[in-house]
């Protein structure tokens, strides 16, 4: 089969402007088989070559020579402000506001649910009281299967689903829970499907 005159010319194009991309040769920067087109960065980014070896001297040199020393000597201890400033360019953001030094909501999924870890909800939403910090836990992994006190615990907020271990199938609804200390403090800016006015 040979290929027909518009082919060629398109596949002539289009290794014309694959030549031209002032991207490509970055290409070698990341650890990619031959023939290989990734496309699938947003799920997990290609490694880039030189991660490998940074993260072998993190482990033997900085860990396993260093171990806690590295926290201040590696410079451990500053990585996420190092971190935050980074991506404040991406974000269009000042680089002091990416990370703050005050936490202001903690958010977790109370069960884990690759493998069924459950946090501990009284310990950690009293620790983040204590910080000045509001919490929300994700419950769609274990309301309808562990026992849950909300109010016990003193969240502050709660979200979960109906179609997991509540077996609402399709359609069923999700739910939010807003202590009642938070009521009339918080206004909701998203609306659902049908729940426009």
């Amino acid at each position: 089969m040979t290929a027909s005159p518009d082919h060629r010319q398109s596949l002539e194009s289009a290794l014309a402007r694959d030549a031209e991309d002032w991207l490509a040769p970055h290409r070698d920067a990341f650890a990619l088989p031959d023939g290989v087109i990734y496309l699938d960065g947003n799920s997990l980014g290609a490694l880039p070559r030189n991660v490998a070896a940074r993260v072998a001297l993190t482990v033997e040199g900085e860990w396993g020579h260093g171990r806690i020393r590295s926290w201040n000597e590696a410079g451990w201890i500053d990585l996420p402000a190092l971190v935050g400033a980074r991506i404040a360019p991406l974000i269009g953001a000042d680089p002091a506001c990416v990370v703050d030094a005050d936490t202001a909501v903690l958010m977790l999924s109370h069960v884990n649910y690759h493998h069924g870890a459950v946090h501990d909800m009284a310990g950690l939403t009293r620790a983040a009281h204590e910080a000045g910090t509001l919490v929300i836990w994700d419950l769609a992994h274990s309301v309808g299967v562990l026992p849950l006190e909300l109010a016990g615990c003193d969240v502050d907020f709660a979200v979960g689903c109906g179609y997991k271990f509540l077996n609402g199938g399709p359609g069923a609804p999700a739910f939010l829970y807003a202590a009642a200390r938070h009521h009339g403090g918080f206004a909701q800016p998203l609306s659902g499907w049908f729940g426009h006015a």
